[in-house]
């Protein structure tokens, strides 16, 4: 395995990793009747946003470094060579 692919795997491991501490916390959060779901549903998104990061670079896709103002449709691009996401499309 080349440097380039290891230093990938590990990215994509450490997104994988957390995305389920947020899924847990969320979960945990869903059962705590004096919390409002909205908080759960909240790490419950951001759990959903590092798993789609751990596909983006799984295939070797740039994330987006910030969050867009919409969900519209994400645009593909070339940048320098490397397929990258252009979140303000």
């Amino acid at each position: 395995m080349t440097e380039r692919a290891e230093r990938l795997r590990r990215e994509v491991w450490r997104w994988l990793r957390l995305a389920r501490e947020d899924l847990a916390a969320a979960m945990h959060l869903a059962d705590a009747a004096h919390l409002p779901y909205r908080v759960a549903c909240l790490l419950a998104q951001q759990a959903a946003e590092k798993a789609i990061k751990a596909v983006l670079v799984a295939e070797d896709i740039d994330p987006p470094k910030r969050r867009p103002g919409s969900s519209a449709a994400i645009r593909m691009s070339r940048q320098r060579g490397r397929r990258s996401i252009d979140p303000w499309f």
